[in-house]
């Protein structure tokens, strides 16, 4: 009921539209942040992942192929047995 009146209320009418037009404006400016720390995040641990897999790579290209052959690894597998040495979320 108070809507209505609200809504008839010729003097409300200005009030209540810049009023909506804040909220939007203010959800919108919400929407956007929440967007841009999730995009940021993203990219975080995407380069947190590439980082771990870089490293495990220059590791085991470092060892010598008798060092490889102890652990099971040939020089060939080095970088998908460093992939698979990443955590389930780094891979892919």
């Amino acid at each position: 009921m108070l809507d209505l009146y609200m809504n008839n209320n010729p003097h409300l009418r200005p009030h209540i539209a810049r009023a909506h037009k804040i909220r939007a404006k203010a959800f919108s400016l919400l929407l956007r942040r929440l967007t841009r720390t999730f995009i940021l995040a993203a990219l975080r641990h995407r380069l947190s992942c590439w980082s771990k897999r870089r490293r495990a790579v220059r590791e085991l290209r470092a060892l010598n192929d008798g060092q490889l052959k102890d652990i099971g690894i040939g020089r060939s597998e080095i970088t998908f047995q460093a992939a698979m040495a990443l955590p389930e979320g780094c891979r892919g």
